[in-house]
Formats: structure tokens, C-alpha cells, sequence
């Protein structure tokens, strides 16, 4: 089943309007791992704690829960005693493991957030505990109006930088479509552009642990000057053994490179002014390339690539850039 079959049909459980076979296509899903069983429980405690104003009695999704554990509980043969659902509910308001902020509920059941995106180049946030935020441009958070209640917790779609106010007792997360961050009191950058494939935290102090928002067994703990990634596609999480020296460019306003591949020099261009380069020749991709720019252009980037690498650039009407030339021995 596809992520958002499965989110839709966790949506419908929740508010209560799951159907028949709905409910016996999430069962199988949900049959199939412990892991799955999980997410659907996590989803329920965030439910509950994204809305504090209502009665616990009131959720149609305690009904619904119980059907389903129960059917779940004969399906499985097990005799492992669970939780009652009910009991469930009550601690979610409280509790402090509640890690796994999905980015998919959290745009869809909280219409009492706050939206802010990033219109300028950079768009400095101050959140209410005083933690800071500086958004790439074309990037948005949201985060709840009682924002310093238990979790604070943050959606972000985009590029940011975070420089977090310590608060132990109030754990800090950050949820992307793909990916999840839990610091207590630290400053690191997290680009989770949706063109990418793969969300990429840099720390800058402090340590943070980084997690498929699905609630993977794959994490990692990052400490200063470490870059972690989280696969898309197999959701794990992953230590970069060299670390993306261009990772705040965009803050910074500088590009370095160091003995770097034609192919990720490419990349962190493309991605730092916008642009749309191409290369031509694929004996190209592995020159490599060692320079810095401060508050560079792109025609100064350019030039600099086809003089040391002695390439040839095609500028095409639509702003495409395309080099070539005859490789690297």
C-alpha cells in the first residue's frame, strides 16, 4: 500500500468515516508488521494531542481502535496483553516520547496553526520560545499556536536554519514529508526540498537525532559538523562521510569546493542560484574542481569551471546552461 493509501485510511480512522473494506485493507496492512502497527498508534496519540480541547470521551477513534486491536489481537493468535486504547489516549497529552510528529497530520488536522513562509532570499522567524529560524526563500513552517506546550513542534517545507532555545523539558522536533529531527538545544541546517532524493541535516552545534518520519529502526545521532541523510525512498538513515561543505551556502552566501566532482559541483550550483545547468559529456562528471566564492554570481561561478576545466557553455534562451568538453585524464 502506498504511503498516502495508508495515511488516507489512517485519516478516516481517526475522524471516523472508514468504511468496511477500509477498515479490512488497513487491518491487512497493518497485520503485516509490528512497525505498521505502530505507526497507526503513533498517529492516534497525535490525534489526541493535537486536539487538547476535547473530551477523550468524545473520539469516535476509540471505537474504531478497539475494533481494530481487537480484530488485530484474533488475526495475529497472540496472547500478548495490550494497553486499552483508552488508556492510550490519556497519556498522549502528557507524555514526552512522542517523538514522531507526522508531517502529514500535522498539515491536515491543525487548522489553528501558524503558516510562515519564506519571501526574500532569507526570512528571519523568532518561534515563541524564543528559538530562531532563518528560511531559504520559496520555504515554509507552521507550527501550533500553543507552540510551548509538551512538544514543540515544527513542519517544515523546504530549507531552514535552526538555532533552537534550550528547553529540556520541552523536546524541539522538526517533521518533514520524509523526515523527522528531535533536538533539545543546538543549531544545524535541514534542506528537505521535495525535488530531492534524500532530506539532509548539517549540525552546526549541539547533537540531533534523525529519523524517517514513519517511525523507521533506522536513526542516527549527529553531532557538529556531521551530516546525516534520510533516503526517500528506503527511509534510513545515513552518516555522510564527507560532509556537504556548501550545506549553508544559502545563509552564508559562500561556495566552496574541494577537490569536488564536476557532477556535485553541478548540484550545489543548481541548487544555490536556482539555475539549470547540464552536462553534456558524461567523462566530465568526475573532474574535479577546488575553489570559494564569496557572495558569488552565477556567471562568475561559470566562467571559473570553464577556465580551470577547460569546458565549453551553451546558454540556451530558457536560461539552460550546458557544458561540455573532452574530459578529465
Amino acid at each position: 500500500m502506498m504511503a498516502e493509501d495508508q495515511d488516507q485510511l489512517i485519516l478516516k480512522l481517526l475522524d471516523g468515516t472508514i468504511d468496511v473494506d477500509e477498515r479490512k485493507k488497513l487491518e491487512s496492512w497493518m497485520i503485516a508488521s509490528d512497525e505498521n502497527r505502530k505507526v497507526v498508534e503513533r498517529y492516534i496519540l497525535l490525534w489526541n494531542a493535537s486536539r487538547p480541547d476535547a473530551s477523550l470521551h468524545d473520539f469516535q477513534t476509540v471505537e474504531e481502535w478497539k475494533r481494530l486491536s481487537d480484530t488485530l489481537s484474533i488475526a495475529r493468535e497472540t496472547k500478548t496483553r495490550r494497553l486499552p486504547p483508552t488508556l492510550y489516549l490519556k497519556i498522549a497529552a502528557s507524555i514526552t516520547l512522542l517523538a514522531i510528529v507526522s508531517f502529514f497530520i500535522f498539515r491536515q488536522l491543525n487548522p489553528g496553526s501558524i503558516t510562515v513562509k519564506g519571501n526574500g532570499p532569507i526570512t528571519e522567524v523568532l518561534l515563541p520560545d524564543h528559538s530562531k529560524v532563518w528560511l531559504q526563500e520559496g520555504s515554509e513552517i507552521k507550527y501550533r499556536k500553543d507552540f510551548t506546550k509538551e512538544i514543540r513542534a515544527v513542519a517544515l517545507t523546504g530549507q531552514a536554519f535552526f538555532d533552537v532555545a534550550k528547553q529540556p523539558e520541552h523536546p524541539f522536533v522538526i517533521s518533514t514529508r520524509h523526515a523527522q529531527v528531535t533536538v533539545v538545544g543546538t543549531s544545524f541546517n535541514v534542506n528537505a526540498n521535495n525535488k530531492n532524493t534524500c532530506t539532509s541535516i548539517f549540525v552546526v552545534t549541539g547533537k540531533v537525532k534523525i529519523e524517517a518520519v514513519t517511525g523507521s529502526a533506522h536513526s542516527l545521532l549527529l553531532s557538529p559538523g556531521e551530516e546525516g541523510t534520510i533516503d526517500h525512498a528506503t527511509e534510513t538513515a545515513t552518516l555522510q562521510s564527507e560532509p556537504d561543505l556548501n550545506a549553508m551556502a544559502w545563509r552564508e552566501h559562500k561556495l566552496v569546493f574541494r577537490k569536488a566532482s564536476l557532477q556535485k559541483v553541478v548540484v550545489a550550483v543548481n541548487e544555490y542560484f536556482h539555475a539549470d545547468i547540464k552536462i553534456k559529456n558524461d567523462d566530465l562528471l568526475n573532474c574535479r574542481f577546488t575553489s570559494s566564492f564569496d557572495d558569488p554570481t552565477l556567471d562568475e561561478v561559470v566562467n571559473a569551471l570553464t577556465i580551470a576545466l577547460n569546458l565549453r557553455q551553451v546558454r540556451q534562451p530558457n536560461g539552460t546552461i550546458t557544458l561540455d568538453g573532452e574530459g578529465c585524464r
